[in-house]
């Protein structure tokens, strides 16, 4: 009973004092968390101002944050987020000479500013210079706050789905979903056409930049693209559209294929197929590896049945998992959607990590 108690206290404490030194999981992005000030920041009302804005162009290595506050070191701190950075990097710490005080990848120079070296995404966040009028006080203390952001071309997030199956008569979106910076401006486009615009009857591009269809019909089949610009480059993200008939007689389509995929030996990996249907639809796995012919995996499989649409489609993910792998398991898994309609396949490779 005593042990037990003690050794709850201590995972207590632990998860206390890492929470508070390191945040929550999730809040950090690179060195920065996209929300913290230092408390001494936040007493004068820094929360309140908007930061300078820093947009740093694709490439560059180095960039000075330039702390106009008029006071030079000893008399400036620099935080990133909420933490100090010369005792947060205390270790990496090397004076250099000329009043400069190296930190690893940062540098504080005489007059104060910042320099950082070797800039990449992690780099991304709130920085703060702080001058302090009295080294006694905190209250006369004034903070000046830079966003630093890179940046990046537009690119497509994992959770987009690059095809469709739509049933004929029903309404339907197409998403797109995009990150880059700056945000990027996006617009459809179909056989060359921008589609979605005002006066368009058939086509809607919705506030978050999806595609409404109206009453889909057999015309709607074929490709759609989602093509989002920024300054630093466009970009044409494919949505395939396959226009299928009401009920059991739906052909299937395989909407999320697996992905190629690399193991160390020993580990789990987990293959995922998802396809969309009529009824009776089921997903089947088959492996061919190096020294065996195709065979059909009937164990460690489990599949989800979402619930059907209106329009009667099923939706069917199938996970393939491997608990242990080994030398044996390396080869290509297919994964055969069927149903009454027809049938429609996917592959992947799985490999093993060199170690």
């Amino acid at each position: 009973g005593y042990r037990k108690q003690n050794a709850l206290l201590t995972a207590f404490l632990l998860s206390v004092f890492f929470c508070a030194r390191f945040g929550s999981a999730g809040a950090r992005t690179g060195y920065s968390s996209s929300r913290s000030y230092p408390q001494s920041c936040r007493r004068n009302g820094a929360e309140s101002a908007p930061p300078s804005e820093v947009t740093v162009p694709r490439g560059r290595r180095r960039i000075t944050l330039r702390c106009n506050l008029g006071l030079r070191q000893p008399d400036i701190h620099w935080y990133i987020g909420s933490e100090r950075l010369d005792r947060r990097f205390s270790h990496k710490h090397l004076d250099v000479g000329d009043g400069r005080q190296r930190y690893g990848e940062f540098e504080v120079i005489k007059n104060g500013n910042l320099r950082i070296f070797g800039l990449s995404s992690r780099h991304e966040g709130l920085y703060h210079c702080q001058a302090r009028r009295s080294s006694r006080t905190i209250h006369n203390s004034t903070c000046h706050t830079f966003s630093l952001r890179l940046k990046a071309p537009p690119r497509p997030m994992r959770a987009m789905y690059r095809r469709r199956v739509l049933a004929a008569g029903t309404e339907a979106v197409l998403d797109c979903k995009v990150r880059g910076h700056p945000k990027p401006t996006i617009v459809w486009m179909r056989d060359g056409h921008i589609v979605g615009g005002d006066g368009d009857l058939k086509y809607s591009q919705l506030p978050n930049n999806s595609l409404e269809i109206r009453n889909v019909g057999l015309a709607d089949d074929g490709r759609f693209f989602c093509v989002a610009s920024n300054q630093v480059s466009r970009t044409k993200i494919g949505v395939q559209v396959t226009v299928v008939e009401s009920g059991h007689s739906s052909p299937p389509m395989i909407t999320k294929p697996p992905r190629n995929r690399r193991a160390k030996l020993g580990g789990t990996v987990t293959l995922t197929c998802e396809a969309v249907g009529g009824k009776s639809l089921e997903i089947n796995w088959e492996f061919h590896g190096k020294n065996h012919s195709w065979q059909p995996l009937r164990l460690r499989h489990r599949q989800t049945l979402r619930t059907p649409t209106t329009d009667g489609l099923l939706t069917l993910v199938s996970e393939l998992v491997l608990p242990v792998v080994d030398e044996s398991d390396v080869g290509l898994y297919t994964c055969t959607a069927t149903n009454l309609g027809g049938s429609s396949r996917e592959s992947a490779d799985l490999l093993l990590t060199k170690t």
